[in-house]
Order: C-alpha cells, then structure tokens, then sequence
C-alpha cells in the first residue's frame, strides 16, 4: 500500500486506542491544569475572550491555540459532560497525527519501512496519555514536529519563503505552548551547527569565511529576528523582563543556576529510560557517527545540528523549571517529550545504514545509555504521587508500580541496571539480518511503558476523581438548570481526595460559577476568593467587597462545613451537599466551633 495509507491506518488506529483508554478516565484531575484550560475555552466559546471567573487571564504563558480549538466543543455541547467526551476525542486524533510530520521527517534519513516504523514509535511515547487530559500537549506534540519539518526545510533550501514558514511555525509553536519559546534558540542553534558542520571539509582559511558566507543566507530570519528582540526590549522597558512571562514569571525567580547540571542530568536520564534504552543509545551513536565522518550525507549533518540543537535547550528548559523548591520535586518529562521522536529517526537511520558499531563508540553509547538511569533520585522521584510518580513524568509510572514491591533503594537501581543491560546488549548484539528482531522489541518495550501508564491512568482517575457513575457528571444543572447560579465553598480538608469532587463538579456544571475558600487555596494556580467568618456570617476577606457577607442563591459544600440552609440535593459519587441559600451564607454552631478549632 502507498505509505499514505499505511500513515492513514497508523494515526486511526493510535486515534481510536487512544479513544477507548480515555472513554476509561471518567473525570480529571490534573488541575489546575486541566480545569485552566477547560475555563479558558469555555469563555472563549460564550464571549471570543479568554477570561476565568469574569476575569483575565495572562493566556499567553498556558498558549490559547489549545483553548481555541477545543472552544468549539463548548459552544455547540448540550453539557460540560459531552463537550469533555468530544475533546477527549479530538485530544486522541489531534495528537496522533504527529505520525506524520515524524514520517516526513524520517523519511530524509531512512527508506519508507523505517519511517512508517518511525510513525509508529512517535504515538507509543508513554505521553500519550495526555489525551485523556484537557491539556495543551496534546496539541503542542504534533506542532513541535511540523515545526521541526519546517526548520528542516529551512536548513536544506534557506529561501526567504521557507524562512518566513519556519519563524510562522515557531510563533504557532508559542501560541500553542508558553515553554515552546525555546523553540527560538532551537532554530538559530541549529542554523550556526548546519553551516559549521557543512564547511567541515573545507581548507582551515576558508572555513571562517564560509561559514559566515552560509550563516548570511538567512537574513531574513535575522532580520526578523532583530525586529523581535526590539519589541521585546521596548516591552521591557515599560515593565521588568521577567513580567513579559505572565504567570511564569513568579517561576522566574525561584531558578537555581547552581543545581542546573545536575537536573539537566536527571531529564536526560528519565528520557533514556523512559525511551527503552535502545533509541537513546542510536542517538549517543549516530551523532558521533555523524560528526566524525566527513563524508557523512548533508541529511544527515543537518538531522543532527537541529536534534543536537533541540536536545540541549529543551533539557535546558526543564532542568532550569526542575531547580524550583518544590515540596515533591520531579523530572519535567512533559516539557521534553518532545524530542522523543528524535531518537527514534536516529534508529531508524542507524538501521537503515546496516547497523554500524565501530570501536569504542558503540559501546561507550551502550553504556552511557545503561548507567544514565542509575543516576536518578528514586526515592525522590517515586513519590507516591498520582501515577505513583508525578504527572509530569509517566515515562517513570512502571517503576513507580514497582515501588510497591522493591522500594527505591539497591533492589530499584539492580532493577533498572539489569533493564537497561538487557536492551543495551540486544543494540550491541543484533545482526543487520535481524533488525526486525531489534524493532520488534522497541515496540514492545514501548508498549509495555504506555500500558502500564494508560493502566495507572484508569486507576488514579476512579480514585482521585471520585465519579463512577457518568450520569452524575453534571447532576447539578440537571437539577437547576445551567443558568442557575451557584458558588462552591471549599471547606480545606484535604482528605478523600475532596478537592478534586468539588473542582469536578465545578468543571461539569455550567451552574457553578466560581469557588471560595474558607483557611488556603483549593489549588494552586487557581484563583483563589477567600472568605472571613465573622460571628456566624462568612464574609469577603478581600478585594472590592472586602468585608461585606457572602450572598449567593446556592452553595455546594462539604456537609462538614455545618452551612445553617436548607439541604435540596447530594451527589451519591462524592457526598457533596447543595443548599438553596438565597442571602447571606451563615453557618450552624458546629460548624463556627469547627472553622476556629480548624484555624488554631
């Protein structure tokens, strides 16, 4: 069959998989991410504005190309419920076409067979997952690689079309993601290692002139590139640098340059191992292969400025975001995945050129690709959390599974070592004859990584998100109706995962307009509206209305709050109570004892 066809089946099928997994994940609980995002389009499908709770939002940094998509969804949905089916399906289609730019990428390095194995490895990476989620990867895995197209295209034929294209691609690749900013020293990184590497085999005396010769072939690009750092020093001066970053720009100062390496490290290994060893180790090969060899094809050198260029500013990226205090720190996999498919074209092309292993190179990639994984923090990074690690990381969900049964000790690190010597011998043994047998388990391998991810996915989701019965999903506008309004009260006990029942049922109620807190914060990143109690009346704590009584019609609380209203309905699934109030917001005698007792 023609490899459109062959692309047509490996995208529908990834499409439909990736379906039947979501279709398990009955509600999120990534927030504030998710719930960001679903706010985002759900007021750019009532009013064309990206707003949360009537109020801007520096949509800038969490990218609006994602909101705006998935908008549609919203706008033409009877309820929340089925606009969450219907992105979770466009989730599932959106981020499996990137079997396609991953193909044509490939397609410079290897024949037809190993790019459309290439497409396949792209929509096994274990962060597929986060089709399950409302959740701007989704998008953002397919951009980086048609933007990765485009900067290629650049590279072979510096036109000023196709440089024009590439910038375009880059300001998509930005609206889609904050983060993907790095994509700008991606692209004249890999401009400086592509005239560098072509003019090599030049004579020394030429070789300075050439490279500038080949470096000025893309003024366009410098010109608009100056044109941008202009603005971007204007906008500067009108208000400090670090402000241009919206809501990162409090992530700005708590980066420790001193810890870098070390979490520039951690990225890469958790790659590595998250990859199955086998990609990572034909990377470390390849690249050396390339460099070393003059005659190596301009395919070839180019593939590796970009993917040299791509790997060190990514892993950049999230090792600077990783140096950040956290009370559970953990590798950023989610900001980085998405030089994964690099790895696997540089196998696809080890392969295609007959599986070279000259000495020492070959196993110095081994084993670099065997003792990199070694080097994690497990007791650190397996933290117990959602996955059993954090939600930023599911390339580690398998061995946080294993957590349970071997700790995170001598008996994690034997484990890991004897993983990855398994693989690296399989890279260092296989014949050309019998590369089927080296893919075959790549493939397995990976498959193995997205279960157990897709199965930790289904569990975390029924636990944390309390809801098991669909029906219940949007039980409140069922009982008033959508145009209701009503406020969610968040009572600050952190136990049964109650957080997550009243974010979820705010996320699947039209009705519920906006959520208060009575001690902290339900989450963080989620615009807080605290309340005060004084005597038995809850009051603003802050803002316009500082001081003034909460008036609402319906409150949804926990019962523990002891609300003195009249109790019209509860949702079996998370046992949260709705009151019809209809004035001020008071509460009973136990409830006022409990807020102080809570408070001291």
């Amino acid at each position: 069959m023609p490899a459109a066809v062959w692309l047509g089946v490996v995208v529908a099928t990834s499409a439909c998989l990736r379906y039947a997994l979501a279709l398990n994940d009955p509600a999120p609980w990534i927030f504030p991410d998710e719930w960001i995002y679903s706010e985002l389009a759900r007021s750019f499908a009532s009013s064309g504005h990206f707003e949360v709770w009537s109020s801007d939002w520096p949509v800038r940094t969490f990218g609006p190309l994602y909101p705006t998509l998935i908008s549609p969804a919203y706008a033409l949905s009877e309820s929340l419920p089925q606009a969450y089916e219907i992105v979770k399906a466009f989730n599932a289609l959106v981020m499996s076409l990137a079997a396609v730019p991953a193909y044509l990428l490939a397609r410079r390095l290897a024949g037809r067979r190993l790019s459309l194995f290439v497409a396949v490895l792209v929509v096994l990476v274990p962060s597929m997952v986060y089709t399950t989620k409302v959740m701007t990867e989704n998008v953002a895995y397919p951009i980086f690689l048609l933007a990765a197209l485009a900067i290629m295209r650049t590279l072979e034929k510096p036109s000023s079309g196709r440089q024009v294209a590439a910038l375009g691609m880059l300001v998509t690749a930005f609206l889609t993601r904050g983060e993907m900013l790095v994509m700008v020293p991606v692209y004249f990184s890999a401009i400086f290692l592509a005239a560098t590497l072509d003019t090599r085999a030049e004579d020394e005396r030429l070789r300075a002139s050439r490279v500038i010769g080949r470096l000025s072939a893309y003024k366009t690009s410098w010109a608009i590139a100056s044109a941008g750092l202009v603005l971007f020093v204007a906008a500067a001066l009108l208000r400090s640098p670090s402000g241009l970053f919206g809501a990162h720009e409090r992530l700005i100062g708590q980066i420790r340059l001193t810890a870098a390496p070390r979490w520039f490290l951690y990225h890469v290994a958790e790659l590595d191992l998250a990859v199955g060893i086998i990609p990572f180790a034909a990377f470390l090969l390849v690249t050396v292969l390339v460099l070393t060899e003059r005659a190596s094809s301009r395919s070839a050198r180019l593939y590796i400025a970009f993917s040299l260029a791509a790997f060190f500013w990514f892993m950049t990226l999230a090792a600077l975001y990783g140096t950040q205090p956290r009370a559970h720190p953990h590798v950023f996999e989610r900001y980085v995945f998405y030089v994964m498919p690099l790895f696997f074209m540089a196998l696809a092309f080890w392969m295609q050129r007959g599986l070279p292993r000259p000495r020492p190179w070959a196993g110095a990639a081994a084993l670099v690709a065997v003792l990199l994984p070694a080097l994690l923090p497990y007791g650190m990074l397996l933290n117990g959390r959602e996955w059993g690690v954090s939600s930023s990381t599911p390339g580690l969900v398998i061995w946080g599974l294993l957590r349970h049964e071997i700790g995170t000790g001598v008996l994690m690190i034997t484990a890991v070592l004897v993983f990855g010597s398994l693989f690296a011998g399989l890279f260092l043994i296989v014949r050309p004859e019998g590369k089927h047998r080296l893919m075959l388990a790549v493939v397995l391998n990976l498959c193995a990584i997205s279960f157990s991810v897709a199965l930790a996915n289904v569990v975390i989701s029924r636990v944390a998100g309390v809801f098991q019965n669909q029906a219940q999903l949007g039980w409140i506008d069922e009982f008033l109706g959508p145009d209701a309004r009503v406020a969610a009260l968040w009572s600050g006990e952190r136990i049964k995962n109650k957080e997550y029942a009243l974010l979820e049922d705010q996320f699947f109620n039209k009705s519920v307009r906006v959520v208060f807190d009575l001690r902290e914060p339900i989450k963080d990143g989620i615009p807080s509206r605290p309340l005060n109690l004084r005597g038995r009346t809850l009051v603003y704590r802050s803002g316009p209305a500082a001081g003034r009584p909460m008036v609402v019609d319906y409150l949804l609380a926990d019962p523990s709050v002891g609300v003195a209203a009249s109790a019209i309905a509860t949702n079996p699934d998370n046992h949260l109570v709705l009151y019809r109030v209809g004035g001020r917001v008071r509460l009973t005698a136990i409830g006022v004892r409990r807020f102080h007792s809570d408070g001291e």
